[in-house]
């Protein structure tokens, strides 16, 4: 059974949606998709797809599955361990790129006294960093456990970024104990 319209023609096994103009090269045509989006078959397409993605990368960047198994490389204790210390890196990047634009532009005479924009993370850090920052030892200690279990070159490099970050979080840290 095939329906006609104002919209155009839909066959058989097809699902008709008006995009109302929202595409201009498109206008107010209807765009069909195939009936079997969304079955067992579509699934198993789609699985077979991605299987296949993932067996090229493996061939072509040393794999994302654990070696000899069928476990993604992120849910194995190696790859949480990269989780949680990527999260916690997030921190000291708000408070270090603000301090690094800060020195810049002070070292290039364009930032004169303090700045709304750039002192908020820094000023709220210097204010707590007194009475925890001992806990930066934490994350670090993850981060040698992690790149001590670790043996792929990429997240090696991700982990050796993540503990740079952390020491110099660490050292603005004590040079604010220190002065």
């Amino acid at each position: 059974m095939t329906r006609t319209g104002g919209l155009g023609t839909v066959g058989p096994g097809e699902h008709s949606f008006d995009l109302g103009g929202a595409l201009p090269s498109v206008g107010r045509k209807a765009v069909s998709a195939p009936a079997r989006w969304g079955t067992d078959e579509h699934r198993k397409t789609l699985r077979d797809d991605m299987d296949r993605t993932i067996e090229r990368a493996e061939e072509d960047h040393g794999g994302i599955r654990e070696t000899g198994s069928e476990e993604l490389w992120i849910e194995t204790p190696r790859g949480y361990l990269f989780f949680i210390n990527a999260l916690l890196v997030a921190p000291p990047v708000m408070v270090l790129i603000p301090l690094a634009l800060r020195a810049l532009l002070r070292a290039r005479g364009a930032l004169e006294g303090p700045s709304e924009f750039l002192d908020p993370f820094p000023m709220v850090a210097a204010h707590v960093l007194p009475t925890l920052g001992w806990l930066l030892v934490l994350p670090i200690a993850l981060l040698v456990w992690n790149l001590r279990i670790e043996p792929a070159r990429g997240p090696r490099a991700a982990l050796l970024a993540f503990l740079l970050v952390h020491a110099g979080f660490l050292s603005w840290t004590v040079w604010g104990w220190v002065t």
